[in-house]
């Protein structure tokens, strides 16, 4: 029981680090493309 807790908050853990991530990358992507135009 509490190895699939485990298990989920490692899995909200990572989706949420690949989700703050992109979110970096698209906003880096949208200040490049703002100062090129």
């Amino acid at each position: 029981m509490e190895v699939m807790v485990l298990k989920w908050r490692l899995l909200n853990f990572l989706i949420f680090c690949k989700f703050m991530d992109f979110q970096k990358l698209w906003e880096s992507l949208l200040i490049l493309i703002s100062s090129r135009m």
